[in-house]
């Protein structure tokens, strides 16, 4: 579709059409959108993601969508450690091994719940987070940068 033969199809008053000329002549003010300056010889901020489940061909195309941004740092591991920070994704039997969960951590545990894992025992081991395993890990990668965004923002209303 050619604009050039565009014409309103109705009669503009004399304010209007001059604005009109000024925009399509380009004689318009362009305001340029606030774009943060790069910090130079600083490396964008990453983030630790653990993944503890046992379908490794799962975790590893999880992990590979993670990576692609280059601001995650994940771990595939058999148990998540506690020393490490960041969201721990898991599932029924990995949490098993985990025990129960303190309130302020269980926040960034991510279950995959199978159909044959009872609900229950996940609401007592403390996790808030469950996806269904067989969500497709692209899913579950939004659902992990959601639990980052939640993190982020709860540390630093605590400052």
């Amino acid at each position: 579709m050619d604009i050039s033969s565009f014409r309103p199809r109705h009669r503009l008053k004399a304010g209007r059409r001059k604005r009109l000329a000024a925009f399509l002549s380009g004689e318009g003010k362009l305001i340029p959108w606030p774009l943060s300056e790069p910090r130079k010889g600083v490396d964008p901020a990453e983030t630790n993601v653990q993944i503890a489940i046992q379908d490794k061909s799962y975790a590893e195309a999880l992990r590979a969508l993670l990576e692609e941004d280059k601001k995650h740092r994940v771990y595939v591991v058999d148990c998540p450690n506690a020393t490490i920070d960041g969201v721990v994704v898991v599932d029924a039997s990995s949490l098993a091994q985990v025990g129960v969960l303190e309130e302020d951590d269980a926040l960034r545990y991510i279950a995959l719940r199978k159909d044959s894992a009872d609900p229950d025992m996940l609401w007592q081991s403390g996790v808030r987070c469950v996806v269904p395993a067989e969500y497709p890990p692209s899913l579950v990668r939004t659902v992990i940068l959601g639990t980052e965004l939640r993190l982020s923002i709860e540390k630093s209303a605590r400052k």
